[in-house]
């Protein structure tokens, strides 16, 4: 069957028998053959694990595989600074650079800012994918301590939304409301806009609906101010 190229993009998973080169190769071939198409835009290692395979040849295997084009761009997923590092300097002995390293990021978890991996991706010219950038929903405004609105599923048990971090959270909520109704905005548009503001930062939101993807694209297309990002800043220093 001839299968077209797309957009897509997917990931790779370094289990323990997947333990030579070959195995990284017949891992993109079963993926391409389920999303039906001759390459990926994107293939991304999913966590920064080496068993028998080592970070060098699961990088020349990912190289070899951009050179023959099956796939456009390498990415990593949850690497450190000096994983994400390491992964570079692999990939460009083969001459194939490190398009994005996927990692936490929000104005609930600035971690990757004091970790040392956001001043690594921007040196290295590596994009970084901010997955739940809007902190598992706590950033939409949805959720507040005098809210009826319980999450669900893992999320009702989990401490972030208690009353008492809620409460925590009143001055940041509050925040991304007044700033999103003078832009014309949500609070999660703010949130993610903040994300785009720091200027090597994709997010990647999720939805589950048309209208929900047309609300995370809202979020694009127009700029917070000095005074409302220092603002941001400011309210979540603590999250860093």
């Amino acid at each position: 069957m001839n299968y077209s190229c797309n957009k897509a993009a997917t990931k790779y998973f370094p289990l323990p028998w997947r333990f030579s080169q070959q195995s990284v190769a017949d891992a993109l071939s079963a993926s391409l053959d389920r999303l039906q198409v001759a390459s990926v835009a994107l293939y991304q290692v999913h966590w920064p694990l080496s068993f028998l395979l080592s970070q060098q040849d699961l990088m020349q295997a990912l190289a070899a595989e951009v050179k023959r084009g099956r796939i456009g761009a390498v990415g990593v997923s949850n690497y450190s600074a000096s994983q994400m590092r390491q992964a570079h300097g692999y990939l460009a002995e083969q001459g194939v650079p490190l398009a994005v390293n996927q990692v936490q990021y929000s104005l609930l978890n600035r971690k990757i800012e004091t970790s040392g991996v956001m001043a690594t991706a921007r040196e290295l010219g590596v994009t970084i994918l901010a997955y739940s950038p809007l902190a598992q929903g706590l950033l939409t405004g949805k959720y507040t301590p005098d809210s009826d609105l319980k999450p669900a599923g893992a999320r009702r048990i989990s401490p972030s939304f208690s009353q008492e971090n809620l409460t925590k959270l009143k001055p940041i909520i509050q925040a991304l409301k007044e700033i999103g109704q003078e832009h014309g905005r949500t609070s999660a548009q703010v949130a993610l806009n903040w994300l785009v503001a720091q200027g090597n930062v994709l997010p990647i939101p999720g939805a589950k609906n048309a209208r929900q993807a047309a609300q995370n694209a809202g979020s694009l297309g127009w700029q917070l101010t000095i005074d409302e990002l220092d603002q941001l800043d400011r309210l979540t220093q603590d999250y860093r």
